[in-house]
């Protein structure tokens, strides 16, 4: 379990499997939605449909491959968080949901199935496309073809026509931190923030929304719902940086953007997109850093060189020593992250798992599974329960969880096959 790490997808493409395995090694990759869609629109994005989904298929392999499940969509923090439910942990995957149990033993806990998205995955990655994945796909180009930011632009002209004149995107962020640090405004930013996610909620939140709102005297949006704030500035950045042309209007600039809302549930963001690396720094602070995709790409290749020089005794020994941290490399990207996130060098290196005999690993079982049985209680906070299930899935060719560099079936999954 390393740093969270959310990667965009032109990063993703570059990597190879074996380079992932070091991802996953030293990392804790994040997945998000936005993803998940652009895995989606390559179902039909060649006349060749098999090239087509021969690359989506490709991409939802990588994504199978990391071991975490998928961010709960923005708009679903943000909506909790304008209800007062805000998250309390950054730095991490937002997991909204799940089902809250009590069981016999009095403990608490909240059980995470897979949710569609990730079944879908699992569906890509050995090339099972159906006829609704087609149409989604279809459907999801085209709107993203008939978005003509030129008209929303024009738009913008009036609305924001008294701001002083912007020119670099040093004034665009000091425009919107004039924007949403307005208090003479704070209600209309708020009404713009529910607008944003109307089409989700049912109009009685909305009125729980407003007269929590009321209830607090009329606060303003930073103190009131903190994740929704930030959402604020980055919507605001996009459609300022459109009006004053520091943003381009290409469709393809609005996907991009989305990943910007995912940043708090992350430790580290490497993309490879230029967007991406101009407005990061007025995006996020110190508790986020930006690799750029290509200089984590170039880490990963020199660890395979190094791994790959090593004979099967000599990979296990090294695993021996370090473990899954990193070693102590001070020209290393991944190891100057480690040192900031993870109080490194300091717990180098844990002590190695004792292997489970078949009589413990049956123990194991019987005690996730009796934890599992009991009954439904009102929804509870994860930093509240006293434990969590979270369902995935490995099948034989994945890479084997105790980062051996075998694959599954071979490894710890042997007696399962």
């Amino acid at each position: 379990m390393g740093p969270i790490i959310i990667l965009d997808k032109s990063t993703l493409q570059t990597l190879t499997r074996d380079e992932i395995f070091f991802l996953n090694k030293y990392y804790s990759p994040n997945y998000i939605p936005v993803i998940i869609q652009e895995v989606l629109s390559n179902i039909r994005r060649f006349p060749d449909k098999r090239k087509s989904e021969k690359i989506a298929a490709s991409l939802a392999n990588k994504i199978k491959m990391f071991s975490y499940r998928m961010n709960t969509q923005y708009q679903d923090v943000l909506i909790q968080s304008l209800l007062g439910n805000e998250i309390q942990s950054y730095g991490r995957p937002a997991i909204i949901g799940g089902r809250s149990i009590e069981n016999p033993s009095g403990e608490k806990g909240i059980i995470f199935r897979k949710s569609a998205e990730e079944d879908a995955i699992d569906r890509w990655a050995i090339g099972d496309f159906n006829s609704e994945d087609e149409k989604l796909a279809i459907r999801w180009r085209d709107s993203i073809k008939k978005i003509d930011y030129t008209v929303i632009k024009n738009q913008l002209e009036d609305i924001w026509s008294n701001l002083p004149k912007i020119n670099s995107l040093e004034s665009l962020n000091k425009s919107v931190e004039q924007i949403i640090h307005n208090p003479k405004i704070q209600k209309d930013l708020l009404m713009y923030l529910i607008y944003d996610v109307v089409s989700r909620v049912k109009n009685e939140l909305i009125s729980k929304m407003l007269f929590r709102w009321e209830c607090e005297q009329n606060p303003k949006i930073k103190e009131f719902a903190p994740y929704a704030f930030y959402c604020l500035k980055i919507n605001l950045l996009f459609e300022l940086g459109l009006k004053s042309g520091q943003i381009g209007v290409k469709p393809s600039n609005r996907i991009d953007m989305e990943y910007f809302y995912y940043l708090p549930f992350c430790n580290v963001f490497s993309p490879r997109d230029k967007l991406h690396k101009r407005l990061f720094p007025f995006v996020m602070n110190e508790e986020c850093i930006f690799i750029w995709g290509d200089d984590l790409k170039n880490e990963f290749n020199e660890m395979n060189a190094h791994w790959t020089a090593f004979d099967e005794l000599g990979k296990k020994e090294f695993n021996d020593k370090y473990r899954h941290a990193p070693p102590n490399n001070e020209n290393s990207i991944t190891t100057r992250i480690w040192s900031k996130f993870m109080n490194y060098p300091e717990m180098l290196y844990p002590e190695p798992t004792p292997e489970l005999s078949k009589e413990n690993e049956k123990k194991l079982v019987d005690m996730i599974n009796k934890k599992r049985e009991g009954k439904a209680i009102d929804r509870i906070n994860s930093d509240d329960a006293d434990f969590l299930i979270i369902e995935s899935t490995i099948s034989y060719d994945d890479q084997c969880t105790c980062y051996s560099g075998e694959i599954f079936g071979k490894c710890c999954g042997k007696r399962l096959f």
